[in-house]
């Protein structure tokens, strides 16, 4: 995470897998970050009201074809999440 003031971060998000049981051959999932709390960083310890928005790219290659007769994906999601 790289610090953009004293209440603003932006960074990254990188995951890598594979599994057998979730019939994944190899899995992907990529993207940036930026957050923002409402209360100096100096304070996280004690307070924080942070909203975390993210824009997520996932590529995944299955292992045996799925119910959806599909043997890989490439997927976008996004998420935001508010911690209090």
């Amino acid at each position: 995470m790289k610090s953009l003031g004293n209440h603003c971060g932006i960074g990254g998000y990188a995951a890598f897998g594979k599994s057998e049981y979730s019939n994944l051959d190899f899995q992907m999932i990529l993207g940036p970050a930026i957050e923002f709390n409402l209360f100096s960083y100096e304070d996280a310890t004690s307070r924080q009201f942070t909203i975390l928005y993210s824009v997520m790219y996932e590529h995944t290659n299955y292992k045996k074809l799925t119910i959806y007769d599909k043997m890989h994906d490439c997927l976008y999601q996004v998420i935001q999440r508010a911690v209090i």
